[in-house]
């Protein structure tokens, strides 16, 4: 049976919760980049919120959901973004149901992105993939999209009560960091998969001109 993709934007946001906690399963088996994760309960929560920034955008998101919204067997959500300088279209999630894989189903999904992609005039994608999900990253390679970048996270687990978290001065890291050619970029935590403070850091490369000092780089 052929299922019906419907397109919506925010107001198809709650009915993603089976899926992402389906993929936030599939994570799980093919290990999560090694890193720790939080409970499955915690994550949509987080997961949506992230959805529904990310909808506060200018851009929004766009939603492409496969079957009825009480029973759904997959979702597609992209987003605008720039990538190295170039409009992209962002996609951001791509979640089929273990009983729809192998149907074609995410394919028809990474379709319709792609159409809407060219609707505007966007000619770049992209997306992110965990480290150790290759059949993902098949799939992707597949599609026509190239390695462009790779992120390395590392997590420390703190010894202090979630519930009476002490305030963390981060200026100094930042000095460091910008001392050392980077800079810092601050996104709203937790993350919905992993392990990791209420606040993330992410170093940015160095502006044109500043040479990137890599090697024994450690940010505490």
């Amino acid at each position: 049976m052929t299922l019906t993709l419907r397109h919506g934007r925010r107001e198809l946001i709650p009915a993603l919760e089976p899926l992402w906690n389906a993929l936030f399963e599939h994570h799980l088996s093919v290990g999560a980049a090694g890193l720790p994760t939080i409970p499955r309960s915690e994550s949509w929560p987080l997961r949506r919120a992230h959805y529904e920034r990310l909808a506060a955008e200018p851009s929004g998101v766009s939603i492409w959901l496969a079957g009825d919204v009480d029973s759904p067997a997959g979702y597609a959500l992209a987003y605008e973004d720039y990538v190295s300088g170039a409009a992209a279209h962002v996609l951001e999630t791509l979640s089929v149901l273990p009983s729809a894989r192998g149907t074609g189903l995410g394919t028809r999904l990474m379709d319709a992105v792609d159409a809407e992609a060219r609707s505007r005039g966007i000619r770049v994608g992209a997306v992110d993939v965990l480290g150790g999900n290759e059949r993902a990253r098949g799939l992707y390679l597949r599609r026509g999209y190239l390695p462009h970048s790779e992120s390395w996270m590392r997590c420390r687990i703190s010894e202090r009560r979630e519930d009476s978290p002490e305030p963390v001065d981060l200026s100094a890291t930042r000095a460091r960091a910008e001392a050392l050619g980077f800079g810092l970029e601050f996104s709203p935590g937790s993350d919905d998969t992993w392990v990791t403070p209420a606040e993330i850091a992410e170093l940015i490369p160095a502006p044109a001109g500043i040479s990137s000092l890599t090697a024994g780089l450690r940010l505490e």
